[in-house]
């Protein structure tokens, strides 16, 4: 009996360890299977917001970049500028790879073939280089380093700001069509919001800047940016109406055809180049981007609905004048998946 009572506890013991190593190995298992589902599912989130059409260029897809600003960032902390701002150095790097690389900046009257499938007509990849809004450092900055690639670019003007602060002058811009590298295309009168504007005012400042800028450059003009990507049904048959050709948004995606809503990429002072060569090559992730109304003293909105972001900062030219402001687009905030975090929330409980 003495022995058996000695052995008893050791036995218990033995037995009891066999149970901690089995809860132990469970606890690990499900920790594993639980780090595997959300690693899966958060893939297939991603998958599921995505166009897998979109992801690879093998689909004859053209890559459209849209700038605004080319110059220098006096604030690194201005977010709202660097959003719509490309450094010299990142614009001149960029252009440097698209010619290294075999891309050639097509023009817009090419695009019919592009989207049919076919090459630039130098058998080069094709890209499409457009401007917006017609500040002034497209003339001292943007424009000397296409001019010295030999590239093609478009830039789509509101006609009323013309030869104000920080804009382009009408003389500035005839030197630079002249050029033959050029097209200036229409950005409205006024940089509206024209999803938020009557019928009367979508027709006249899509009707009015089209006269003008014709008259100006004596070039006919065919193809409209809409300011803040804003559009509706109602301004889409106006400007067919007026006999538009094309127009375009902004969408983070590659184009395939032609029409009234055409996407382009923004690149800014976040385009890393490594995400630049992601971009004109296709292989980047679309995921749609998030606009969010800017909030603080540099925002503001106008009775039209439309919202202007007025960063503190406006030097973008080599000779700046820190004393005058300039208006741009919404804020662009990277975008985020909702269901790749519930589903860390959920396995985290």
């Amino acid at each position: 009996m003495e022995v058996l009572y000695k052995e008893q506890p050791l036995r218990f013991q033995k037995v009891g360890g066999q149970v901690g190593r089995c809860y132990a190995e469970f606890i690990m298992r499900f920790f594993r299977l639980s780090l595997f589902l959300f690693l899966f599912l958060t893939v297939m989130a991603s998958l599921w917001r995505l166009n897998p059409s979109k992801v690879l260029a093998k689909d004859g897809g053209l890559p459209i970049l849209l700038y605004h600003y080319v110059g220098p960032l006096d604030n690194p902390g201005d977010s709202a500028r660097k959003a719509l701002s490309v450094t010299l150095q990142d614009f001149e790097a960029q252009m440097n790879y698209l010619q290294a690389n075999g891309f050639e900046p097509v023009t817009l009257g090419y695009l019919p073939y592009v989207f049919e499938g076919r090459q630039s007509l130098s058998g080069k990849k094709p890209v499409l280089l457009t401007f917006d809004d017609g500040y002034m450092d497209f003339y001292f900055n943007a424009f000397p380093i296409l001019k010295k690639f030999g590239f093609h670019a478009v830039s789509f003007i509101p006609t009323g700001k013309m030869n104000g602060s920080y804009y382009l002058t009408w003389e500035q811009i005839k030197e630079i069509r002249q050029s033959g590298l050029v097209e200036f295309e229409d950005h409205t009168v006024n940089h509206v919001n024209l999803a938020a504007a009557s019928g009367d005012q979508i027709r006249f400042e899509l009707g009015e800047s089209k006269s003008v800028l014709e008259r100006e450059t004596g070039q006919p003009v065919s193809y409209l940016a809409y300011p803040y990507g804003a559009v509706s049904g109602q301004v889409i048959e106006t400007a067919k109406s007026l006999g538009y050709v094309g127009a375009f948004v902004e969408g983070d995606s590659r184009a395939y055809s032609l029409g009234f809503t055409v996407p382009r990429f923004r690149i800014n002072g976040y385009t890393t180049l490594g995400r630049f060569e992601d971009i004109v090559n296709g292989r980047i992730v679309s995921l749609l981007p998030v606009y969010l109304k800017p909030t603080g003293s540099n925002t503001q909105e106008n009775k039209s609905g439309a919202v202007s972001s007025r960063p503190q900062s406006q030097a973008a030219v080599r000779q700046p004048d820190s004393g005058s402001s300039a208006s741009g687009p919404q804020q662009r905030v990277p975008f985020g998946l909702s269901l790749p975090r519930f589903c860390f929330l959920f396995w985290c409980f």
